[in-house]
């Protein structure tokens, strides 16, 4: 170490005291402004760990904290390499403009004379004393002493192979002693960032190793900005909401708090307990961007129809599979009372052959009516000669084959059937999860879904009750529409 950059740590060597009083950032109004530390952002920097997962509301400042914290520990720190992984191409320019680039040029004259920036590669700095900080969209080779994860419930929620990417790859690139912060809002109650916050959450209070997660969450109420001196009417189902959160969780809001949040909620809609949530569970709640039936399952939670619903011996059970080949087959269990529709259990397999299955089917208490399978169970393999339906057959099972429609039109049927069924909280669990969702795909170039399912794991799920619906459901094109307990949709 140069002298002038001895020096420089002499002067500069308290970090806190760095981060409030040498970075400017610029604010939301655009102005240049310096940066302080808010509440939020000091208590992650007293209780940060060596791996961090933060659930956020919106404008809470994690990113600029984190982006701001590597920047520094790369500047006033030689041979420190930081990454940040960003969840597309246009936050990655945007992160390195605003977080990284504007602080660093807007620091003290004598700390950049110090250590001085080469940008030889786009979206990142490389220092005089060795030092390193980069943003991507991935990070696939080297060592990071700091690692910054942007909107990781995005990037999960629409790329779950760059999800998976990031934690075997750049995740592993961190040592025990490095520093990994993975921060987004929510999206959804699956993936890799739901996975990560419930871990992180079942061990809060326990003493943590240093590849355990610490978990961070920071809800909108917790925020001085997020009130308003302006009265807002409160409707009797905001009123019960508020009344929830004091009852349940004693989260206590002023006048003027309960009227910021019917204002936002104004604007955000359904979105806004996403945005904005109380609670780390209520984040979770809202619909998953592309997801084709997460509006008809929240509907039905709220409507209380996913609740305990006990299989009657006086109807027959219909089931309906979607059979896989090389993975997962799923079996969901119906019964039907006049219009009424009840999913009162599933089945899921893996690598388990159609005896096996049938076996575990006839173990179930139920007494069958009907057995539903995709169009393809009457094609008959090469080696055997035999469909699956003529194996099922011998082996004591009859299936009725699905009408071949196509995927969106049984989507279609499926959106129209949700509103008249009920779930078994418990027994259909995964099935519920699954149906929440099942999601189109992402175009990642033109920044939008597709119509084109997902094939992923709630596909198989989704797959088994489309078959039902387009099977069952009266009024369907090409479905079954010969029984008399069809199930009338209009």
């Amino acid at each position: 170490m140069n002298a002038s950059v001895s020096a420089l740590k002499d002067q500069y060597e308290d970090q806190l005291w760095r981060l409030n009083n040498i970075y400017w950032i610029v604010d939301k109004s655009g102005k240049r402004v310096p940066f302080r530390l808010n509440s939020s952002q000091e208590n992650m920097y007293h209780e940060m760990h060596y791996r961090n997962v933060v659930l956020k509301a919106r404008q809470r400042g994690f990113t600029t904290f984190l982006d701001i914290f590597g920047l520094d520990s790369c500047v006033f720190n030689p041979d420190f390499a930081a990454g940040i992984i960003a969840h597309n191409l246009n936050d990655v320019e945007k992160i390195f403009r605003t977080k990284v680039k504007f602080p660093y040029e807007n620091l003290p004259e004598g700390i950049r004379s110090a250590v001085h920036a080469n940008s030889d590669r786009t979206n990142e700095y490389v220092f005089s004393n060795g030092s390193s900080i980069g943003v991507g969209t991935s990070y696939r080779s080297g060592t990071l002493q700091f690692l910054h994860v942007s909107e990781f419930g995005k990037i999960a929620a629409t790329r779950p192979d760059k999800a998976k990417e990031i934690i075997t790859g750049a995740l592993e690139a961190v040592p025990k002693d490095g520093i990994a912060a993975f921060e987004s809002t929510a999206e959804g109650d699956a993936g890799a960032f739901y996975d990560m916050v419930e871990s992180a959450m079942d061990k809060k209070g326990q003493s943590l190793s240093p590849i355990d997660f610490k978990f961070f969450f920071e809800p909108w109420w917790n925020n001085d900005e997020y009130s308003m001196d302006h009265e807002k009417v409160i409707s009797d189902k905001m009123a019960a909401y508020f009344d929830d959160l004091l009852e349940k969780h004693d989260i206590h809001l002023t006048r003027g708090q309960k009227s910021w949040y019917i204002a936002k909620a104004g604007v955000l809609g359904e979105d806004m307990k996403r945005e904005y949530p109380a609670t780390a569970a209520e984040a979770f709640e809202v619909a998953l961007d592309g997801a084709f039936y997460a509006n008809q399952m929240i509907d039905a939670n709220q409507r209380g129809r996913v609740a305990n619903v006990p299989y009657d011996p006086a109807l027959p059970v219909i089931t309906s599979w979607d059979l896989g080949m090389a993975d997962s087959t799923c079996i969901f269990f119906w019964q039907v009372c006049i219009s009424e529709i009840r999913a009162i259990d599933i089945m899921e397999f893996t690598g388990t052959g159609l005896p096996e299955i049938i076996k575990q089917i006839d173990l179930k208490p139920y007494n069958y009516s009907q057995h539903i399978a995709p169009h393809d169970i009457a094609v008959r393999e090469l080696g055997t000669g035999k469909s699956r339906k003529e194996v099922a057959s011998k082996l004591g099972l009859k299936f009725d084959v699905a009408p071949n429609l196509p995927v969106n039109d049984g989507i279609e049927a499926v959106k129209a059937m949700l509103p008249r069924v009920y779930f078994d909280r418990e027994k259909c669990a995964d099935g519920i999860r699954a149906l929440k969702n099942y999601r189109s795909e992402y175009n990642e170039i033109r920044n939008v879904f597709s119509k084109t399912p997902r094939h992923d794991w709630t596909s198989h799920y989704a797959d088994a009750v489309r078959y039902f619906a387009v099977t069952k459901v009266k009024g369907q094109n090409g479905g079954n529409t010969g029984d008399d307990w069809d199930i009338p949709i209009n």
